[in-house]
């Protein structure tokens, strides 16, 4: 159908030259719809390559140089998280009961692109940015379901933006930790695998219902370690569905210098 939100197909082309593309549209397997070929030409932007591993297999390079990433830790837009002392200049945390998926306001956004300017205007080149639940993780509350995150996900796009603008590196973390802990570090509480309070303490029932729980957790309280989720083949498809799709919408960049599959593993079933 026609509407206002078309689709973007994101290619990295291997060689420069004229190029077709045919593009169908399959529902389980069955051709729903073939569309027009698409013809376009590639040309040598003079931009720099994919960032790889060196032959030495300890170092990375680009192109004929070989790099040492060193940066800063962008965990998260302030103002998302009830620590390192957003509330002085945008406010208290923004989750909400049942609203998990509207933790980070655009306005928390807006500071965080502009410091991460900043950063490349004075100098920086590498950043590292985590996947986390209360900023830009594109599925916690149902298996699967990404829709209502998807503009975390547009987020991501703008921060590649960034990255591509000034020539920035970025390390793409696909998971943080917090939602694979019993009871979570840095009062990430809300977040975390048990659902306990800041004090460690297992809440209500009430309480538990008004803010959800991370979708993998989906058995009765204490019936289910965080780390089954990586032995179960059901949740695994899921971890691998999410993964293929980060992958899928982001991996055309050369921007992106490493694809981490998860933030300090250690921490798994930590309380």
């Amino acid at each position: 159908k026609s509407n206002d939100h078309p689709f973007r197909i994101r290619f990295a082309p291997t060689d420069v030259g004229a190029w077709e593309a045919e593009v169908y549209l399959k529902v389980k397997g069955e051709l729903v719809r073939q569309f027009d070929v698409i013809f376009f030409e590639v040309i040598d932007g003079k931009k720099p390559g994919f960032v790889k591993v060196h032959p030495n297999q300890v170092n990375l390079m680009r192109d004929d140089k070989m790099i040492f990433p060193i940066g800063h830790n962008l965990l998260s837009p302030p103002g998302a998280i009830p620590w390192g002392g957003s509330e002085n200049y945008l406010g208290k945390n923004h989750f909400s009961a049942n609203n998990t998926e509207k933790a980070t306001n655009t306005k928390s956004w807006d500071f965080y692109f502009n410091r991460l300017n900043e950063f490349f205007i004075e100098g920086g080149k590498f950043i590292r940015d985590i996947q986390s639940p209360w900023m830009s993780l594109i599925e916690f509350e149902e298996k699967g379901n990404y829709f209502k995150r998807l503009h975390y996900a547009q987020e991501m796009d703008s921060l590649i933006e960034l990255c591509e603008k000034y020539d920035g590196l970025i390390n793409f973390n696909l998971m943080m930790h917090e939602p694979f802990m019993k009871y979570a570090d840095y009062d990430m509480d809300k977040w975390d695998w048990g659902h306990y309070n800041e004090h460690g303490e297992q809440e209500t029932k009430e309480w538990v219902l008004k803010y959800p729980k991370y979708c993998y957790n989906d058995k009765p309280f204490g019936q289910k370690e965080p780390h089954e989720s990586f032995l179960d083949e059901n949740d695994l498809n899921y971890h691998k569905q999410r993964t293929r799709y980060y992958i899928a919408r982001y991996g055309y960049s050369t921007s992106i210098y490493e694809f981490e599959i998860m933030s300090e593993p250690f921490h798994i079933n930590q309380f």
